[in-house]
């Protein structure tokens, strides 16, 4: 039943299972910590437990989807540039950021030699004023379109920073945590 919701949504839903259990986690922690906190922790413990258990069998239900290469590989073969990438593990993040870099890539090189193709047919065509006009504004689309897969690409070249930044201060964060056990 799980697998009906899609690989994204499962993603979510372990990412959002893992936070609670680092909150869980740290909340455990400062109560064993706190004089007097003899009991209450056996209940926390076991809600702990289940939770960890719960994410492992949504992981189990990611990987049966096809894990990340489901999220990013559509079934026209394109591939999803707007996928969520703050909802997987940091190493899926890296490889799911290789595969969007490669792809945009290479649209960009298509975009460019398709321009390079129109503009050597249109000069060959071109002779009057009136062609030359058209041909410049053609090449005008042409460069737009490519500077907006530039654009694109280095768009996602700052998102890929950005979500090593975080994963690095969320791993921090989680020795933190684990140190406060």
């Amino acid at each position: 039943q799980i697998k009906e919701w899609g690989v994204e949504a499962c993603a979510a839903m372990a990412h959002e299972m893992e936070q609670t259990l680092i909150k869980q986690k740290a909340m455990m922690a400062w109560a064993s910590s706190m004089p007097g906190a003899g009991g209450g922790n056996d209940a926390a413990t076991e809600a702990y437990t289940t939770l960890s258990n719960q994410k492992e069998v949504m992981r189990i239900a990611i990987d049966a989807l096809g894990g990340w290469e489901a999220a990013v590989y559509l079934d026209s073969g394109d591939v999803n540039v707007d996928v969520d990438l703050r909802v997987w593990p940091k190493d899926d993040r890296l490889a799911m950021l290789a595969v969007m870099r490669e792809y945009l890539v290479a649209r960009l090189e298509e975009e460019k030699e398709e321009a390079l193709r129109t503009q050597k047919e249109l000069l060959a065509k071109a002779g009057n004023a009136e062609e030359l006009a058209q041909l410049r504004a053609l090449l005008e689309a042409e460069r737009g379109t490519a500077a907006m897969l530039k654009k694109k690409l280095e768009q996602e070249r700052e998102r890929a920073d950005a979500a090593a930044r975080r994963a690095k201060k969320k791993s921090a964060d989680d020795r933190l945590a684990a140190a406060a056990l």
